[in-house]
Order: structure tokens, then C-alpha cells, then sequence
């Protein structure tokens, strides 16, 4: 499986015909074409991804084939694909010891995804006996290689271990893969937070964890916010608020959040009180969904109104580790198959047998969902309305149908549903599925704004700040910048630091710019962890600490961010605010450049020349010295002119020597200027003409070159008045 091109994130998810990201949620296009071009040219590792999409289209056998291919050419991702197909008995007999043989090869020669699997094997007993510590040990293998996914497991793993410290070790792995922005982490990290498990006690930042993953539709997150927003702790009391995130995290199956339904309509708070409706949710929370729980709520759709409801509501039950969709579980298949199975299949839910073939799953269609939210908007539900618009959009569950999707966005928008609103404006915006319109675009933003959407608030500032769809105000840019920072929304934090950095629309405030930064960057906003590297390093804000730059820098370098990637590699190098660490500096120099940092191109054609952190290859830095070159760096054009010029590794071409000078020259190196004002001098790659030579000494003494001074000292003539 590729690499995601944005945040290098190993681990991703083939949706469509396109791979998904996780971590980034970018999205990188299979290009079947390319793959078997190079397969058919022997490219092994092109064998992969041809295995990969046939897997995928279930040709289990074809793919089988490829990744033996591959394997057999010691390709590590061959290895851990042939090692899938034996332990799911894909294409092959099914084999678990040859499978963990495979992945035990594979990761040995530096597959993440095998060193995650081994992981997953270890820490669940599959195919061997379990063994947490073989677990943490591949765990940690992967999360080190940047598998966001195994630092998520590996903390949770530890959280699991009633053993001293185990719960500083899950909030350290939950630190690193909330600081790559890997979502399903951050209600972990908030938990840890709220409850003061392996780290200080901090509601304010566990609930901004909270808000942003909310935000991106992590059901866990939307439960733990929506407790928040129910006991006004840490979040403003708002029971309408957490009603609708309580609805959000029961649909994808938090039992919690189910439970939590069931207490609200149980009482009456925020929706009509409705026992039928309770019993439901409370039946769905403790995995006993039975024929009649789904009559009943079938003829009970959810009626939202706005009054505050009576009763407070019971302590919320902690359940960790649910999955995102399950429903419940049951360990009496009997009973499930007797009495349940049929009322749950005529509701729309689709019953699975777990592996040992004791235990069921149960799982919403989007049929169900869509039928369900149909039903509930018909009665005014405005939040069923806008969730149904996204049905008809996508075609979930329904025939997809851009007008009908239109007209449940607007109906529910039109009714005030503040998300409704943003996605209707984004719609106008973007024109892809109705005609553009600027103006309606800029106006139902402002509705959703002032109805407290943060991403309009933040829209509504960017407009504002750049003078997009309006005259620019800087004052309003701050004003809705912060309406929406304070909501938690981590875009929004990153530019209303920037205005106070440089003063737009507010007195210039370092201290508030670095606040609203690091606020931003704890939600893993690479731009706002990587301003804060700089901070730290410069002292912007009143604080130089090398340590936070370094910390800061790693977390956006482990996004992909070039900029930080260099940065990590020049601290690792000078051993400055790191232990130095010449492998890890080559290590990162070469991510930044594999993605064109030319700078960090030539510090890697630097490492491979004298073998700093890899071992001497002047092939390789010839090849780096080239790219560096022709993207500009001043450094490697000096360096690559050099080496032409003695001819000890590559053709001697005095012509092309100087071409290179020339161009470091003129970019202001005063050692390329002097030898470029020799080469003048002696008429070597260039025609000798003594004026030039002058010239380019001149330049170079200007700067403090030595040698260049001495040279124009044995040119009197050039001191003579022109």
C-alpha cells in the first residue's frame, strides 16, 4: 500500500479506487496503468500495488500471485501482502504461522505495516499467545516509523496495564499521535486529561481535544464533548449542544451516548418525553435490541423542542474500546438467533458472527439510517434533515439525488440548523453542484455564523482578513477569528495568532500570538506546530527554549510539512535541543527532500558525500548535489562545481563547472564568486577576461572573503579610478 503524498502516513485506506489517509484524510489516486507498466518492466515493487487493487476487487488468487512475485524479490510489502492473504486464507489455504513468518520478515526489513500487524497479533492473541510485551515492542516499531495508528494502540494498550506508569507511557504515545493529528486519538488523550490519568488534570484542553475531533466525526469524542456540554464542566452547560452530540455518537454506536439518549427522552430533556423512544436507546446501550424496541421507536420518531426538559440525568456508563459502529454484543448466539435476529434484519441491521463464532455484531445499514432520519425530518427534526441531505448527496442508503439533497440542506438551513447553514454556503461557493453565487455563498455563512457554527466564524474572518466576497475589515476579521477560536476551532486559532503577530486588526501581542499558536498546534494544525518551532527557536513571544522548537518542529514533520522536516534534521546535526544524531539528521533530510526541499537536498547530498549518518555514496550524493542544484540551492551548486572541476567522481567539465558557479555566484556565495572570478582570471570553463575576474573578486572581498582580497591585491590596476 503507497505512502500518503501529504503527511507520509504508511496506513491507509483504498475507498473508491482512491487511497484515503486517516491521519490527513488526503486523498491519492491509484494509477493502475503506471503500476503494470513498471510490473511488466520488472519493477517487484510495483507487484504491490497490482496485488493490492486486486485484492480489492476480489481477486484473491491474482493478488496472491503478485504478492508471492514481490516477496520472492525481497520487496518488505510483498512479504506482509503475501502474509495477509495467508492469514485471511485469501487466494491461498489459510496459514496463520506462515502469515506471522511473513510479517515477521517483512517488518524485520522495515515494514511499518508488518511491525503494526505483529502488533495487533501480540496485543489480541491471534494465531499466537498473547504477549503485551512483544506487542509494545512491535507497537512501538511502527509508532517510531510514523504509524500513527500503532502509537494510538500503543497507548490505549498501556492505559489497559494496571502497572506503575503505564498510564504516563499512554499519554505519552497519545501525545505523539495527537500532535500528527491523528483524530481517533484525541478523546483518549482528552479522557487521560478530564480524569487525570498519567498526566495533570486539564478540562480546558481536554475539551478543545474534544471539539476538534468532534468536529471531524470521531463518535467517541462526540459522546465525552457532549458529557462536557451536559454537566457544564469544562464546556459551556448546554444541553441542546449535547443532545445533538449525543445523537451523533449513538448513530455510529457509542453505547455511552445511547444510554445518554435514552436518559434524555427518558426525562424529557430537550426532546418530548417519550418512554417508547427511551427504552429503545437504553436497550441499544446494553446490546438487548429486541423486535419490539424497534416497533415502538419506529412509530416514535425523535420530536427536538426547545424547552431545558426536567431531570438530571444519571451518571453516564464508561465503556472503553467500543468500536465505531458496533451496536452490541452478545455471547448467546442462541438467543440472538431465536429471537432477535429477525426484528434486527427487518430494522435495517445486519448481524455478523465474530470469528470464534460465539459472539455477534450487529451493525446499522445505511438503509436503516436513511429511513430512519427520512421518517424524523418529515416531523420537523432539522438536525435528521440536514444528516438526510447528506444521504441523498453521497447516495447512502437512498438513490442518490442532488435536488432532493438540496432541498432537505436548505430546508433544515432555513430553520436554523447552523450546519446546515455552512453547507449550503459552501455549496453556493463552491458551484460544483448548483450554480455559484458569491453573495448567497457569503450570506448564509453569515447566518451560520451567527448561529455559532465555528467554521463559518472562521470563514467569515478569513473573508474578512483577505478581502474575499468583502471590503477587507481587518477589526471583523479578529472579531469572528475569535468568536470561532474560543469554539475551539483550530484553523481559526492559527490566523487570529497570526493578526496578533502582526498586528491586523489588534495591537501587535506576541505572548497572545504564541497562546493562540500553541492552542492551534495542540490540535495538530502542522502550519500552527511549526510557527511555534520557529517561536521557540527566535525567542517571538519572550521565550527561546530549543527543546519545545525541537518538540514542536518533530510534530510537524511527522505531518509531512517540509519546512519542519529540514528543521528537525539541522537540530538533529548541531545536536541542539536534541541529542545529536547524525542518522536521524539524514533520516529527515531525506523526507524533506523526496518532496523538492532543496535545501535539504543538498544537506542529504552532504551526508552521502561524507558519510554523516549513512555510509559514503558518491553516486547518491552526485544525484542530490544535482537535484539541489537545479532547484536553486547556492550551497549545492558550489559543491557539484567543485567536484566537475576536479573530475574524481564525475566527467571533468570545466564548462559546466562554471556554468554552476555562475549560478552560485549571482545568488550572493562569496567562495563561488572568487572562483568564479579565477576561472575569469585563467580563462577555465569561460573566456579569460580579466575585468570579469575583477568583478566577481570584488563581489567576493565585499563579503570578507580573505582569498578574494588577496587576489585583487595581485591586480593593481583594479584599485585605479574608473
Amino acid at each position: 500500500m503507497p505512502a500518503c503524498t501529504k503527511c507520509g502516513n504508511k496506513t491507509q485506506y483504498f475507498l473508491r479506487g482512491v487511497f484515503v489517509c486517516p491521519t490527513c484524510s488526503n486523498e491519492d489516486m491509484f494509477d493502475f496503468a503506471a503500476l503494470d507498466t513498471a510490473a511488466r518492466l520488472g519493477d517487484t515493487e510495483a507487484l504491490t500495488g497490482i496485488a493490492y487493487m486486486q485484492f480489492q476487487n476480489d481477486n484473491r488468487a491474482e493478488a496472491a500471485e503478485c504478492y508471492t512475485r514481490a516477496a520472492e524479490g525481497g520487496v518488505p510489502a510483498g512479504m506482509f501482502g503475501l502474509g495477509l492473504c495467508y492469514f485471511t486464507g485469501s487466494g491461498v489455504p489459510e496459514d496463520v504461522n506462515t502469515a506471522l513468518n511473513l510479517f515477521t520478515m517483512a517488518a524485520e526489513r522495515g515494514s511499518v505495516e508488518a511491525e503494526a500487524m505483529l502488533g495487533e497479533c501480540y496485543n489480541s492473541g491471534t494465531g499466537v499467545y498473547r504477549d503485551v510485551e512483544q506487542a509494545v515492542a512491535w507497537y512501538t516499531k511502527a509508532a517510531e516509523n510514523g504509524d500513527m495508528q500503532s502509537a494510538h494502540a500503543l497507548g490505549r494498550l498501556y492505559r489497559s496495564l494496571a502497572k506503575p506508569g503505564s498510564n504516563e507511557n499512554a499519554v505519552y504515545w497519545f501525545e505523539k499521535a495527537v500532535a500528527a493529528g491523528y483524530l481517533p486519538a484525541y478523546p483518549d488523550l482528552g479522557e487521560c486529561l478530564e480524569n487525570g490519568e498519567g498526566t495533570s488534570r486539564d478540562l480546558e484542553r481536554a475539551a478543545a481535544l474534544y471539539r476538534r475531533a468532534a468536529a471531524g466525526d470521531v463518535p467517541e469524542a462526540q459522546y465525552r464533548l457532549g458529557l462536557l456540554h451536559d454537566a457544564g464542566k469544562g464546556a459551556v452547560k448546554d444541553r441542546s449542544r449535547a443532545l445533538e452530540l449525543f445523537m451523533a455518537a449513538a448513530d455510529s454506536g457509542v453505547k455511552g451516548a445511547q444510554y445518554m439518549l435514552g436518559i434524555y427522552y427518558d426525562n424529557g430533556i430537550e426532546v418530548q418525553q417519550n418512554k417508547a423512544r427511551a427504552g429503545y436507546w437504553f436497550a441499544k446501550a446494553s446490546g438487548q435490541t429486541s423486535a419490539k424496541t424497534f416497533d415502538e421507536s419506529a412509530q416514535a420518531p425523535p420530536q427536538r423542542h426547545t424547552g431545558t426538559g426536567g431531570g438530571e440525568p444519571l451518571p453516564a456508563i464508561r465503556v472503553v474500546g467500543a468500536s465505531q459502529r458496533e451496536i452490541g454484543r452478545t455471547d448467546e448466539p442462541r438467543r440472538v438467533e431465536e429471537v432477535l435476529l429477525p426484528a434486527m434484519r427487518g430494522a435495517g441491521v445486519t448481524v455478523t458472527k465474530s470469528s470464534d463464532g460465539g459472539s455477534m455484531n450487529a451493525v446499522v445499514s445505511d438503509k436503516a439510517r436513511a429511513a430512519q432520519w427520512k421518517e424524523s425530518a418529515s416531523v420537523g427534526d432539522t438536525v435528521a434533515m440536514y444528516n438526510l441531505a447528506n444521504c441523498y448527496l453521497r447516495g447512502l442508503g437512498v438513490e442518490r439525488s442532488v435536488k432532493k439533497a438540496l432541498y432537505w440542506c436548505k430546508k433544515s438551513a432555513k430553520r436554523g440548523y447552523k450546519k446546515a447553514q455552512c453547507h449550503y454556503a459552501l455549496l453556493y461557493e463552491k458551484g460544483d453542484v448548483i450554480a455559484q453565487d458569491i453573495k448567497k455563498a457569503f450570506k448564509w455563512y453569515k447566518k451560520a455564523a451567527e448561529s455559532g457554527d465555528p467554521r463559518a466564524q472562521s470563514k467569515l474572518g478569513y473573508c474578512y482578513n483577505s478581502g474575499t466576497y468583502v471590503k477587507q475589515d481587518y477589526q471583523k476579521a479578529v472579531f469572528w477569528y475569535t468568536k470561532s477560536a474560543e469554539q475551539g476551532n483550530a484553523g481559526a486559532q492559527f490566523n487570529l495568532g497570526n493578526c496578533y503577530f502582526a498586528g491586523s486588526g489588534v495591537r501587535v501581542d506576541n505572548l497572545k500570538g504564541v497562546y493562540w499558536h500553541l492552542k492551534s498546534a495542540e490540535q495538530g494544525n502542522v502550519l500552527a506546530q511549526y510557527s511555534l518551532g520557529l517561536c521557540y527557536e527566535t525567542g517571538v513571544g519572550g521565550v527561546t527554549d530549543a527543546q519545545k522548537s525541537a518538540h514542536w518542529y518533530q510534530s510537524a514533520a511527522m505531518q509531512g510539512y517540509t519546512d519542519a522536516q529540514l528543521k528537525l534534521g539541522l537540530m538533529y546535526k548541531r545536536g541542539i535541543g536534541l541529542q545529536k544524531d547524525k542518522e536521524k539528521s539524514a533520516y529527515w533530510f531525506q523526507k524533506a527532500a523526496e518532496q523538492g526541499n532543496a535545501r535539504a537536498a543538498f544537506e542529504l547530498a552532504v551526508c552521502y558525500h561524507f558519510g554523516e549518518g549513512v555510509a559514503k555514496n558518491m553516486k547518491r550524493a552526485l544525484s542530490w548535489y544535482i537535484k539541489a542544484s537545479e532547484k536553486g540551492n547556492p550551497n549545492a551548486q558550489f559543491n557539484l562545481a567543485m567536484l566537475i572541476k576536479s573530475g574524481e567522481y564525475i566527467e571533468r567539465d570545466p564548462a559546466r563547472s562554471a556554468y554552476w558557479l555562475v549560478h552560485a555566484a549571482e545568488q550572493g556565495s562569496a567562495k563561488a564568486q572568487y572562483c568564479l572570478g579565477l576561472c575569469y582570471l585563467n580563462g577555465e570553463g569561460v573566456p579569460r577576461e580579466v575585468t570579469r575576474a575583477k568583478y566577481w573578486f570584488k563581489k567576493a572581498a565585499a563579503q570578507g572573503d580573505s582569498n578574494a582580497l588577496a587576489a585583487l591585491g595581485r591586480i593593481p590596476e583594479v584599485f585605479m579610478p574608473r
